[in-house]
C-alpha cells in the first residue's frame, strides 16, 4: 500500500472520528502535505466534501482549518462499518 493511500486513510479516519483536521494536527503523524490529502479526499471516486476555512493562531499566524459537517460524519462512518463488515465476510469466505 502506498504512503499516500495511508496518509489519505488518516486524514479520511480523523475527519471522522473528530470532525476536522489541521496541519499541524496532521504533522504529529507525519502527514506534510494535508492540502494534498484533502484534494485526493475530494477527488476521489466516492468524494468526501471536505470544508475549508482560513483561521488565525495566538501569534497571528494563519493555518486551513478543515472539517465535514455532521451528515458527512454519519454517512462516512456508515461506509465504514459497510465496508469493515463487507472485508470480513470476505476474509471468512476466503479461508
Amino acid at each position: 500500500m502506498k504512503k499516500t493511500t495511508n496518509h489519505n486513510a488518516f486524514v479520511l479516519n480523523h475527519l471522522i472520528d473528530h470532525g476536522y483536521i489541521t496541519p499541524a494536527i496532521a504533522q504529529q503523524y507525519r502527514v506534510t502535505r494535508l492540502a494534498a490529502r484533502i484534494f485526493d479526499l475530494r477527488n476521489q471516486p466516492e468524494p468526501v466534501n471536505v470544508y475549508s476555512e482560513l483561521r488565525y493562531d495566538d501569534l497571528g499566524q494563519r493555518y486551513t482549518h478543515y472539517f465535514i459537517d455532521d451528515l458527512e460524519r454519519e454517512t462516512q462512518r456508515g461506509l465504514r462499518r459497510v465496508r469493515a463488515q463487507w472485508s470480513e465476510r470476505h476474509a471468512l469466505a476466503a479461508a
